[in-house]
């Protein structure tokens, strides 16, 4: 079993893309450290695997991935498991550039989310995916994201409502680029509410919307149901207005 890439990574400093950096067990010496990537500069695609063996805020710091100007695609995994105020921690050092456009985040089981996702820290972003954040009891305000294009939820065990601090209050329009939006095994969300107020419009653009092993979930708000042209909905419960 794979415990890590060699040492050495870090002077390949014209790298473009690291498919699966596996950050390294704490006592290996002959493992690659998370803080190699300090010179990897010229990266577009990073997944960082393991990061729950990252000891602390200072270690992922070193990664500096702030400063990564030409990353726009960043996948991490906060597996192993481990003490929620540790990957609290380690999540919040690991901030992106804002010129950040796709970003994946799996299996951060903390209640809170890191403070760079509840604010329009990434301005650039187009493309979001969560899962197995099951921790977590309500969701970020992506709605302030102003390009982001695709949402894809899975896996958030603790959801039971989805309301205004989904949509966020900083701009005008709620999701004003969003598309495709999915949510897929939210097994106790209960409650979806979407309110256009204050003449605020809520995802405007959207053209897909995705419901799939989420039983407790007993209507889909009528906002979304009764637009014009109608919105492709696909809701493994039932047939609603505006599927296809």
């Amino acid at each position: 079993m794979c415990r890590g890439l060699p040492k050495g990574v870090g002077r390949l400093t014209s790298l473009r893309t690291l498919s699966c950096f596996i950050v390294g067990d704490e006592n290996g010496s002959d493992v690659c450290k998370i803080e190699e990537m300090r010179n990897l500069k010229e990266l577009r695609e990073l997944e960082i695997t393991g990061l729950g063996k990252v000891e602390d805020a200072g270690e992922a710091e070193k990664a500096e991935l702030k400063n990564k100007k030409q990353l726009y695609g960043l996948s991490l995994d906060f597996q192993p498991c481990r003490q929620p105020v540790v990957v609290k921690e380690v999540a919040e050092a690991l901030q992106p550039h804002p010129n950040l456009k796709s970003l994946r985040i799996r299996w951060y089981e903390v209640k809170e989310w890191p403070r760079w996702t509840m604010e329009p820290s990434l301005p650039q972003l187009t493309q979001l995916f969560l899962s197995f954040c099951g921790k977590c009891q309500c969701l970020p305000p992506l709605g302030d994201l102003p390009l982001l294009e695709r949402l894809e939820i899975e896996w958030m065990g603790q959801v039971k409502y989805v309301g205004g601090e989904f949509l966020g209050s900083s701009s005008k329009i709620a999701f004003p680029r969003l598309k495709h939006l999915s949510f897929v095994f939210m097994l106790e969300w209960e409650n979806w509410e979407v309110k256009e107020e204050k003449g605020r419009k809520v995802m405007p653009c959207l053209l897909s919307l995705a419901i799939e092993d989420s039983p407790k979930l007993t209507a889909v708000p009528d906002l979304l149901l009764q637009r014009t042209p109608p919105i492709k909905i696909k809701w493994d419960k039932e047939e609603i207005g505006g599927s296809s």
